[in-house]
């Protein structure tokens, strides 16, 4: 995993009362793999709160659509044969009452010649803003084959051939205008995006079949974090087999000192448009929503997993298990759910917080690494969320 931080040199920006469209150019990020790296996972903290944007779009008259604020971002280069077949996103931005956000992104290859469209990626706020909601481009060639597509699946864009460019943009948006004597100063401030993380993920085989796995690295170790555990079972069990992703993102809110129901996140992380509450970036958004920010990135080694679990980070991972393979879980196997890596021990065992148990006495489990290599790092090309330590009005932070 390659980590990259860029930094613009103003504080903010603001974006006035007219439609802006912005492009910095000045800033290219180059990521290329290392020699023995099957996989490369590139992490860029495009916006951090040190430099966060702001977007101050007008309100709407009424009856009538606001003004949008457009940022776009610089592009992203990355070298023949060192580029992406995979990307993703995710956002910490304070949308304030009657506003909202819209994120979306874009790509090129130097076969394909040209960008993409703009594709949608996904939204926050009380106030979507308008436009198509475009999540796939083709190019064919004269005989009608498809040569080139790039889709958003979900939250996650996927390209049939390696992509050299990246681009991505926010679109915000306010309501109707609030009427003088009801103006409040929560209405009238502006957005603010504190952090944006975009995650590319380059494989072999960009056709997206099974590889095989990395070569086992020695087994990692990291202290055990202690998280409180919650369960993701329900009354209802129509809405339990979907709840693991707000039940570990409550988890670990309360290791950070921020105790939630697993209600509480789940409202807020659901996602109306494909009717899950597993969407990875509204899992981040809802966090920071309630008071802790945090970003999604890619893994490809335990050796990088013990490194953020040593400086105090439980990690919410994303799995896909075949029947058998996850020995001693409650399940044979799962299409997709998340868990919270908790520790690593010495002898190969991986210490978690298993939201599909109804229990601690049941959930809180240890797998084998060599398990989760194939369940996690292998079949969802170690997909992470990392929520940070709560910012203290004082600068600092809290556990």
């Amino acid at each position: 995993m390659l980590v990259v931080s860029l930094h613009r040199t103003s504080r903010g920006l603001g974006l006035g009362p007219a439609r802006v469209l912005l492009t910095l150019l000045a800033l290219t990020v180059f990521c290329a793999a290392g020699a023995h790296a099957q996989t490369l996972h590139c992490t860029v903290m495009a916006v951090t709160p040190e430099a966060p944007l702001l977007l101050d779009p007008p309100a709407a008259a009424a009856g009538a659509r606001g003004v949008e604020a457009v940022w776009t971002s610089e592009p992203m280069v990355f070298a023949p044969g060192a580029g992406f077949v995979e990307a993703l996103l995710s956002w910490n931005v304070d949308v304030p009452p009657n506003a909202g956000v819209r994120f979306e992104i874009r790509t090129s290859s130097s076969e394909l010649g040209e960008w993409t469209d703009w594709m949608f990626l996904g939204d926050w706020g009380d106030v979507p803003p308008d436009g198509p909601i475009v999540q796939s481009f083709e190019r064919t060639d004269a005989s009608g084959e498809v040569r080139h597509r790039v889709v958003v699946e979900t939250d996650v864009l996927v390209a049939r051939r390696e992509q050299h460019l990246l681009q991505w943009r926010v679109v915000a948006v306010r309501g109707r205008a609030i009427a003088p004597a009801r103006q409040a100063e929560d209405l009238t401030r502006p957005v603010r995006v504190e952090r944006v993380a975009v995650v590319t993920s380059r494989q072999p085989d960009a056709h997206g079949t099974e590889r095989s796995g990395p070569t086992p690295e020695a087994f990692a170790s990291a202290a055990f974090l202690p998280v409180p555990f919650k369960s993701q079972r329900t009354p209802d069990p129509r809405l339990s087999g979907r709840l693991c992703s707000p039940t570990s993102v409550a988890m670990v809110m309360g290791s950070r000192g921020a105790d939630r129901t697993v209600s509480d996140v789940a409202w807020r992380a659901y996602d109306r448009r494909f009717d899950i509450y597993g969407n990875w970036p509204r899992n981040i958004q809802a966090a920071f929503s309630l008071g802790v920010p945090g970003y999604l990135t890619r893994l490809s080694t335990f050796d990088e997993a013990a490194a953020l679990l040593r400086d105090g980070h439980p990690l919410i991972i994303s799995i896909q298990v075949r029947r058998g393979e996850l020995r001693g879980a409650p399940y044979e196997s799962t299409g997709g759910h998340l868990i919270v890596l908790t520790g690593l021990t010495p002898d190969g065992g991986a210490t978690v917080s298993d939201p599909a148990s109804g229990t601690p006495e049941t959930g809180e489990l240890i797998y084998r690494q060599e398990d989760l290599r194939r369940v996690w790092l292998e079949r969802t090309l170690g997909t992470t969320y990392v929520l940070l330590p709560r910012p203290e009005p004082d600068g600092g932070s809290s556990p």
